[in-house]
């Protein structure tokens, strides 16, 4: 059997194995709320974090949402630790749904989705970085779904995860600020959360459409430059 066959199977496998784990924990998963979370979270005093990024991690295999989870986080560590936390809980579930992607449904992707991957991965050779940065902003697409559709192209592991980390920082600290003026109630904090979120999607949209712009630009000059010397081969034949 092939080493990729194995690891296919090893990563099913493992999947398998924690969600019956948490099956058999006798871990009611219909009572787990954003108040028993936080409340457990404070009662594990200086561990509460190191619980926090665990649960981040595995929180796809209970299909608790991230935005809720993040929110919480500024609840209950403040919005700076509630980044920090955040961002590497949510670094290491990307990396691991990033895996099993790549090696257990590239193949398979290829084979119905060709030419749509192979364009967006034409794509992420040239921009690379940047563009995994502007999708992290302020993600477009649930936090999981991204993660499992960016591990179906051929971006390497290396800029995914450097690019996951440091992109999703602007954006995970506007929602742990939000979350955390909501648990003190304060009107003015909250609605300056709103405007911080807003305006990062205004500004993703607004780099978007410039970017866009910019690369309509070089490939009309492009395709001028090469009209131009067709036209000059033409005269000289």
């Amino acid at each position: 059997m092939k080493k990729q066959t194995l690891l296919k199977i090893g990563i099913l496998g493992l999947i398998v194995l924690i969600i019956v784990g948490i099956k058999y924990s006798g871990l009611d998963l219909s009572k787990i709320s954003p108040d028993k979370i936080e409340e457990y979270i404070k009662s594990l005093g200086i561990w509460g974090p190191i619980a926090y990024m665990i649960f981040y991690m595995v929180r796809p295999l209970i299909l608790f949402p991230a935005g809720l989870l993040t929110a919480i986080g500024g609840a209950v560590f403040g919005p700076v630790l509630g980044t920090a936390f955040t961002v590497v809980g949510a670094t290491g579930c990307a990396m691991w749904e990033f895996l099993v992607a790549r090696y257990v449904g590239r193949d398979w992707a290829m084979k119905k989705f060709g030419k749509h991957i192979s364009k967006i991965d034409d794509h992420l050779d040239k921009h690379g970085i940047w563009t995994l940065l502007l999708i992290r902003f302020i993600p477009n697409l649930p936090y999981d779904v991204q993660n499992y559709c960016l591990g179906l192209t051929k971006i390497k592991f290396p800029v995914y995860s450097i690019g996951t980390f440091f992109g999703i920082i602007p954006g995970t600290f506007a929602f742990c600020y939000l979350g955390r003026s909501l648990f003190e109630g304060n009107v003015g904090k909250i609605l300056i959360a709103v405007l911080i979120i807003a305006g990062l999607i205004l500004f993703q949209r607004w780099y978007k459409k410039k970017k866009g712009a910019k690369e309509a630009a070089t490939e009309g000059a492009s395709l001028h430059e090469q009209h131009t010397q067709n036209e000059k081969e033409e005269h000289k034949s």
